[in-house]
């Protein structure tokens, strides 16, 4: 679950700083990022709250991890946001409902809906701000809990990132700092 959470983090800076138009960059520079995550919130029903007990230890401590992002990556966040969002559950349909990056303004959300056997959705939200080498931001995950029909799990994490320079690393290649 950890991880998770820094991978989120990471798919979220990508989508963060891609795709500006005026006051920013066409996309993301290519290049070393670091970003440090904090998990602030989380809200789970009593049903599910041993399951995310992991989860809840991480509550208000501060993650990083240093990325290699590509030029391919930083062109087309929104797959890899799909790509993470609908990754635990199989047969989802993530859709984005709001996709702006522009004027140093961040607003993003993804709704995913499952498709086969139990249905379920979830949906992730990013608000925030950027310049050319930093990020400030808040993500929002909203999610059917698991085996607690009509209930469901919140969470939120502060972002921020840097961008450090040219990539010092394998392209993608992430080393986290816990």
């Amino acid at each position: 679950m950890k991880s998770s959470i820094l991978l989120a983090a990471g798919i979220a800076a990508i989508a963060v700083v891609a795709g500006c138009s005026r006051g920013g960059p066409a996309t993301m520079p290519a290049g070393q990022w670091e970003m440090k995550s904090k998990l602030t919130q989380l809200e789970v029903p009593p049903a599910v709250e041993q399951m995310m007990a992991p989860l809840r230890a991480q509550l208000n401590r501060e993650q990083s991890n240093r990325t290699c992002i590509t030029q391919d990556q930083a062109s087309n966040p929104l797959r890899d946001l799909r790509t993470m969002m609908s990754r635990n559950q199989p047969g989802a349909t993530c859709t984005t409902d709001d996709d702006t990056w522009a004027n140093g303004v961040i607003r993003v959300r993804v709704t995913c809906r499952g498709t086969t056997g139990a249905p379920s959705q979830g949906s992730m939200s990013l608000e925030g701000s950027f310049t050319e080498d930093t990020l400030q931001a808040t993500m929002t995950v909203n999610a059917d809990a698991p085996g607690a029909a009509g209930q469901s799990i919140r969470m939120t994490t502060t972002l921020s990132g840097r961008r450090l320079g040219e990539c010092t690393a394998s392209p993608g290649a992430v080393r986290n700092n816990l």
